[in-house]
């Protein structure tokens, strides 16, 4: 879904229109209370971890479904798959 290298890329090219935006105003000061931030932070927070945990639960929808198929019965062994 999201590879490092993306994630990297958008923190790198985000972080300094953050700072100058924080920059342009008063010095940084007065733009938003500092309880802001943080209401801000854990918002964020809160996505990235649904994100994530939807993810996850897609990713063992598919290994359930490989595992089991898709009617949720355990999938039968092809003739192939035998090693014996």
């Amino acid at each position: 879904m999201f590879s490092r290298s993306g994630v990297a890329a958008i923190l790198a090219l985000g972080t300094p229109a953050l700072l100058t935006a924080q920059a342009a105003v008063d010095g940084g000061r007065g733009a938003l209370r500092p309880f802001v931030h943080v209401l801000l932070a854990y918002g964020v927070a809160w996505i990235l971890v649904l994100i994530w945990v939807w993810w996850i639960a897609r990713s063992l929808k598919r290994v359930n479904n490989e595992f089991h198929g898709p009617s949720g019965r355990k999938a039968q062994p092809r003739p192939g798959d035998m090693t014996r």
